[in-house]
């Protein structure tokens, strides 16, 4: 499991959007990833839109 935390809530709720738009391609994030203290799980901040990127299939 991925947790994304954002800086911005206008930020946060477009990429909530492309997110789940494009649930069939691929979608890269890119962060200082670190463990959120439970297993199997991650979390990073995200600042700014060069973070996220779709890949389209």
């Amino acid at each position: 499991m991925f947790t994304l935390y954002f800086s911005d809530e206008d930020y946060y709720k477009k990429i909530r959007s492309e997110i789940y738009n494009n649930m069939d391609n691929i979608i890269i994030v890119a962060g200082e990833w670190k463990s959120s203290g439970e297993y199997n799980k991650f979390i990073t901040k995200i600042h700014g839109k060069k973070q996220v990127a779709i890949i389209k299939k």
